[in-house]
């Protein structure tokens, strides 16, 4: 049976849990965690950020290199609109 593709709620439930299990894993040794400290950190303010709706993302380069493409499948829906390459 094929997956139902996520729309952008679902993206970002799926982001929001993947990251709070990640923080939460109680596998990983406290050796490890104390050595990645400053990397749960910001996995801990991201997770706030997303919790809060504050995401902000910055996209820029050449024309026509695939900049709104890429936003519309970060949010899993098209928000941007994109054009064929004009030769």
């Amino acid at each position: 049976m094929p997956e139902t593709p996520l729309n952008g709620d679902s993206h970002l439930a799926l982001a929001r849990e993947s990251l709070r299990e990640l923080l939460e894993d109680k596998r990983v040794p406290p050796s490890v965690r104390s050595a990645l400290a400053a990397d749960y950190q910001q996995l801990q303010l991201l997770l706030e950020k997303i919790e809060h709706g504050h995401i902000h993302i910055a996209v820029f380069g050449r024309v026509s290199v695939g900049k709104s493409a890429l936003l519309n499948a970060l949010l899993g829906e098209t928000r941007f609109s994109t054009s064929p390459l004009h030769g």
